[in-house]
């Protein structure tokens, strides 16, 4: 599935799988944006304080790249 671009180059299309992840871009920056407060992350050896933004972009980043690693290993 595709959308057109325009009416005057019919062959240009965005494909739905990049206005997707464009989307789900979005909303965890705005999710992220919300959540600014410091909150307490403990580990195993003690604890520390970050700002929740950090820590929701920095979960979205290590998941996305989890998932290019799966898919690269697909391909193979």
């Amino acid at each position: 599935m595709s959308v057109k671009l325009n009416s005057q180059n019919p062959k240009r299309k965005i494909p739905v799988k990049l206005i997707i992840s464009a989307l789900l871009v979005i909303l965890i920056i705005v999710f992220a944006a919300v959540n600014a407060e410091n909150v307490r992350v403990n580990f195993i050896f003690g604890y520390a304080e970050f700002p929740l933004v950090l820590i929701i972009l920095g979960s979205a980043l290590i998941g996305a790249l989890i998932m290019l690693g799966f898919s690269y290993f697909k391909r193979k």
